[in-house]
């Protein structure tokens, strides 16, 4: 971020000298004192430089404007912010799988043989009857601070399952005139941002689909409400709402990021699995109009929509999917095809998951794009690639398409390009993440015409009161 604020040629390895020397006695910057001290200290080390002093006082005229040092500041905030969350996402993985395998010694991938009755568990006076089929009344109790009743969410869930079954790997959505799909990016839990969308861009209906691209579960505290939610809408309109799944829409990450906990809190653990059960079901891509793909994270160089078509998606977890850990071995992964990557296993005994599913789901989930070759392990998830604009751009070459659309990634304004081609974007759609990042969130809207290049809708979420929540749509939702 020094270079970038210089404007200018400058001694780079200088430059990195100096900012470690100053972070190694500042590590607290994630504050805005914080950074105000780590500034500070940075212009005292950089003037004692000599030779750096000329660029010394370009910093200093700069960071005099307000506008440009407030941006240098939310730079430097939300770069750290982001680098220590993919360092705790790697780190909770290994965890999330560790606990999966150590309570209370039942398989939650054991999700057939678990379906579909629920033991009643006595209900907190937050738990209401509410007719699942009206949406509207739905939301409402939600958002009111209520929950659906045990028994009619286990049925709500398990007509959820049986809808998902009968669902493709890869779904195709072809626009009419006057339609348009919203694409939603990652919610997180965080209800009053899906409330939100809703009352900036209209409830589902004929016209107004949308497709939420995954990781609708935890960090956030509304997690089973999110789920509920979509789940209802997707019930009422199934030509209208689509869901692919994400990284989060599994048993592993659940149990280290808050998801397992919330359903235990909230319900029973019988709730979860109907949940989990649901989400081995999701899809994992869709095409859009013969022109976009939408996957919640991205590729590889080996990803064909074809193998995505035909892969077994109910059996892959990554707890499946990550090698049995031991305190005396190093630990790896298994995720991808790559030099430099450990091999993934050729079968995970008693579960059915092939290498090949490894293989072609893990790079749907967990990919990043990065640089402008082709791709490497992801190294800082411990899962999928990291693939650059030519991946990308022979990607999109081979199945004949125009745009990449993925989430998985916090970007400060909601939505961001990685590549100059414009070929791959981003959208993220939970705003001010986990309550401290100040992120916009976004939407990406395609329209019937022009579908390959999006209409972008930028938000901070603000609270949904009931009173909005009306039947004013309904006829729409009806139709």
């Amino acid at each position: 971020v020094a270079c970038e604020v210089l404007g200018e040629e400058v001694n780079r390895e200088l430059v990195l000298e100096s900012c470690t020397t100053v972070l190694k006695e500042h590590p607290a910057v994630l504050t805005q004192e914080g950074l105000t001290d780590v500034y500070n200290a940075l212009i005292d080390v950089l003037k004692s430089q000599q030779a750096f002093l000329g660029s010394v006082i370009t910093i200093q005229k700069k960071m005099r404007s307000v506008m440009i040092g407030h941006k240098v500041l939310e730079a430097i905030r939300f770069a750290a912010w982001d680098s220590l969350d993919a360092w705790e996402e790697l780190e909770l993985l290994r965890l999330g799988s560790f606990l999966v395998e150590v309570t209370d010694g039942e398989d939650l991938d054991s999700r057939e043989s678990s379906v579909l009755v629920a033991e009643p568990k006595p209900e907190g006076s937050q738990h209401t009857a509410c007719a699942i089929d009206d949406v509207l009344a739905l939301i409402s109790l939600l958002q009111d601070g209520g929950l659906l009743r045990t028994d009619q969410l286990c049925k709500l869930l398990n007509k959820q399952a049986a809808l998902l079954r009968q669902l493709p790997n890869v779904q195709y959505i072809n626009l009419q005139p006057g339609q348009k799909l919203t694409v939603v990016g990652d919610l997180h839990g965080q209800l009053a941002d899906l409330l939100h969308i809703f009352r900036i861009n209209g409830w589902p209906s004929a016209t107004n689909l949308y497709l939420f691209n995954g990781d609708f579960v935890d960090r956030g505290e509304q997690s089973v409400e999110v789920v509920t939610v979509l789940f209802a809408w997707q019930q009422k309109l199934p030509k209208s709402v689509f869901l692919n799944r994400g990284n989060h829409e599994d048993s592993a990450i659940n149990a280290a990021y808050g998801f397992l906990n919330e359903c235990c809190t909230k319900y029973n653990r019988l709730v979860y699995k109907l949940f989990d059960s649901c989400f081995s079901w999701l899809p994992l891509a869709t095409v859009v109009d013969h022109t976009t793909l939408v996957v919640h994270a991205g590729i590889d160089d080996h990803t064909s929509i074809a193998d995505i078509a035909e892969v077994d998606r109910s059996v892959y977890t990554m707890r499946s999917a990550m090698p049995p850990s031991s305190p005396a071995k190093p630990r790896r992964s298994s995720f991808g095809r790559h030099p430099n990557a450990p091999s993934a296993r050729e079968d995970v005994e008693g579960e059915g998951l092939s290498a090949e599913a490894i293989r072609v789901i893990s790079p749907l989930l967990w990919s990043d794009p990065r640089g402008t070759g082709g791709c490497t392990f992801n190294a800082r998830r411990g899962a999928g690639s990291t693939f650059g604009a030519a991946s990308a751009k022979d990607f999109l070459m081979r199945e004949s398409l125009q745009l990449l659309i993925r989430s998985h990634e916090c970007v400060p304004d909601g939505y961001s390009y990685p590549f100059p081609t414009k070929s791959v974007m981003t959208v993220f759609s939970a705003s001010n993440y986990a309550g401290r990042t100040r992120n916009k969130g976004a939407l990406a809207v395609l329209h019937y015409d022009h579908v390959a290049t999006p209409e972008i809708i930028t938000y901070t979420a603000t609270e949904v009161t009931n009173d909005e929540i009306d039947l004013k749509n309904l006829q729409l939702i009806q139709q």
